[in-house]
């Protein structure tokens, strides 16, 4: 097994079935990744439609399912990345989508370098992938696209704030864990934890596409009222110096600057 594709869900919507839509078209032979699908903190509802879904998309590609009591994403990635057997590590969340190609153009960059991660495209949607806008990311995306791979992580720092819409080899991640104190801000700590085993940043073709599904309810995207914004951002910055100085002579000292100071311009930008 070369990818495990890890898929946390929590209470989800007609969307989970989009999604495993979209792992299914993927045009990698589907003996080359396995799907772990993680519930967690889920009502019984939507544990028996997450169950159902499963059982119908099982017949095209290879499903693992497991349960973690408590709800949160970043336990339930900790507990993927533990029983995951894949050589490479892909997050998917249970609301986005990827483009056909996804899985086999980055496998097959990453594949070719090591210690390095390959970023993928990436637009945000609300209701159809044809009507899909360009993001932050999109941004920089297309910057750096045609210059092959960066080795400077302070210029692709923006692939660095989320563990979606990317490949990491298994070897990177070799027992660091995503916090699962935070329910906001847990992927920017999870990639910085890992950015010091990072040799470079490769960029996927343009047409190798995460499709960021924007929902009013979604917990990444939620409005926070200032002061609590504030608190969250104190809590991540903290947590940002902590990972630096347990190796300061590994770490970038710029790269954890623009993280620690991020959070309170998202917060003062309200």
């Amino acid at each position: 097994m070369l990818v495990s594709l890890i898929i946390p869900s929590y209470n989800p919507d007609f969307y989970f079935s989009e999604c495993l839509q979209s792992v299914a078209n993927q045009t990698l032979d589907k003996k080359r990744f396995e799907v772990i699908i993680v519930i967690n903190g889920c009502t019984i509802d939507s544990v028996r439609y997450i169950l159902k879904q499963c059982e119908f998309f099982a017949q095209k590609i290879n499903i693992k399912i497991l349960y973690a009591e408590t709800a949160g994403a970043a336990n339930a990635r900790n507990i993927g990345l533990r029983y995951a057997s894949g050589n490479y590590i892909c997050f998917l969340d249970d609301d986005d989508l990827i483009s056909e190609n996804y899985l086999m153009d980055l496998l097959e960059k990453v594949e070719k370098e090591k210690n390095a991660i390959v970023v993928s495209n990436v637009y945000a949607f609300s209701d159809s992938i044809t009507k899909c806008h360009a993001d932050y990311i999109t941004k920089s995306f297309l910057r750096y696209a045609d210059g092959g791979a960066i080795t400077k992580k302070i210029k692709v720092r923006s692939f660095f704030s989320s563990s979606c819409c990317k490949i990491i080899p298994k070897d990177v991640i070799a027992g660091r864990k995503f916090d699962s104190n935070f329910k906001i801000g847990e992927d920017s700590l999870f990639m910085a934890l890992i950015s010091d085993r990072v040799s470079k940043v490769i960029f996927a073709n343009k047409d190798t596409i995460y499709y960021r599904r924007i929902r009013i309810t979604s917990i990444s995207h939620e409005n926070k009222n200032r002061m609590r914004s504030l608190e969250l951002s104190i809590c991540i910055s903290f947590s940002f110096l902590k990972i630096y100085f347990s190796k300061p002579f590994q770490y970038n000292l710029l790269f954890f600057m623009n993280r620690i100071i991020a959070p309170f311009h998202r917060v003062f930008s309200l």
